[in-house]
């Protein structure tokens, strides 16, 4: 119901364009409108370049994904990793960390203004570009390799 009564708010009040991915929870928006797209699942790596921002739970993986796709995000933390992540986000300028037992319409849209800002713009495009020059799976088999011996 928050996220639903936020994601309306947001399509009514201001002109933003929303496309939520259920992933693998259950389908549970009823709403429609112009400028909100539902879909399933939906491929990071295509998606993220296309977008102005992203707001996303914040485990690892999707945090990669948006890093290397070179926006800045808000992560609306839930558990595990996450708020770590969204804490580490926060401290390097690449976005907002609101734990999801906080989140608000209000705060939302504050954390979408600021992340719009050129600072965070900026900041995300470089930490993505950097991230594009490096052998992700490379590096790894180094660093692990290296702790076995």
């Amino acid at each position: 119901d928050l996220m639903g009564s936020i994601i309306s708010r947001l399509l009514n009040e201001t002109q933003h364009r929303i496309l939520y991915c259920h992933g693998w929870t259950k389908p549970f928006l009823k709403l429609e409108h112009k400028n909100l797209f539902l879909v399933d699942s939906i491929n990071h790596e295509w998606l993220m370049p296309r977008c102005k921002l992203a707001i996303i739970h914040g485990g690892i993986g999707t945090v990669g994904a948006v890093l290397h796709g070179q926006i800045p995000m808000i992560i609306a933390s839930i558990l595990a990793d996450q708020p770590n992540n969204g804490k580490l986000i926060t401290k390097k300028k690449l976005g907002v960390h609101i734990p999801f037992r906080k989140l608000s319409y209000d705060k939302i849209l504050m954390a979408i203004n600021l992340i719009s800002t050129e600072e965070y713009t900026l900041n995300a495009l470089a930490t993505g570009a950097k991230m594009k020059l490096e052998n992700g799976v490379e590096e790894s088999v180094k660093l692990i390799e290296g702790y076995l011996k």
